[in-house]
């Protein structure tokens, strides 16, 4: 038997059958570049098919944190996931992540914080492979949610970590609303120095990025 398996039975965490790791992986690149629609189409598919798998309910949740993050409204159908994540079957980080980002975009700031900083402190606990955009997206929504509440400097520090966890693959919708909003706060807090460092890297992963190209005016005016 498997050592991974052995050890899951141990720590009581459900182990990701191989059949899907594959799928997994693949909306996992294809929500990280935000081709979100076809993420979730493969991970309804797979939901559907194996209902008992926390492991996709989560990754279809994250989907839907992505899709709030850059403009969408997938209230309703991150609710069912929390809903069906209420066992905690990978640890209380993942839901409590899913529940501050529906908190958030549902208008509520103060119980998104609250969900939010029980998720920060069980983040050692998510597995591997969603550790980082996991850590990612707590930063970030919390500092979106501090933002929203009008503290500015927490916010900041908030993004400046999210800004320390970006995935290579990380694609343009996620890394241009931290990209915006960064920046916006920086110059604000007469940054500027550090406002074009943030743009320079951006520039640096891709040097066709339209925003990147936007906002170095704005830091160099």
């Amino acid at each position: 038997r498997r050592v991974g398996e052995l050890v899951a039975e141990v720590s009581g965490a459900p182990t990701v059958p191989d059949e899907l790791r594959e799928p997994l992986q693949q909306a996992r690149l294809l929500r990280l570049s935000g081709e979100l629609s076809q993420a979730q189409a493969i991970l309804r598919a797979q939901v559907e098919a194996h209902p008992a798998q926390p492991h996709l309910r989560y990754a279809l949740g994250l989907t839907f944190v992505h899709d709030l993050i850059t403009g969408g409204r997938p209230l309703r159908p991150l609710a069912d996931v929390i809903a069906a994540l209420q066992d905690d079957a990978l640890g209380s980080a993942p839901r409590q992540l899913l529940q501050g980002a529906h908190d958030l975009y549902d208008g509520r700031p103060e119980p998104a914080l609250d969900a939010l900083r029980r998720a920060s402190q069980h983040l050692s606990d998510v597995a591997k492979r969603d550790a980082q955009e996991t850590r990612l997206l707590v930063h970030l929504l919390t500092g979106l949610a501090q933002l929203r509440r009008g503290h500015q400097d927490r916010a900041l520090r908030e993004l400046q970590k999210a800004r320390t966890q970006l995935p290579p693959e990380l694609g343009a919708p996620l890394r241009h609303v931290l990209l915006r909003h960064g920046v916006g706060l920086l110059l604000a807090a007469d940054q500027a120095a550090e406002a074009e460092g943030w743009v320079d890297e951006a520039r640096e992963h891709d040097e066709h990025d339209s925003l990147a190209r936007e906002l170095q005016v704005r830091v160099l005016a």
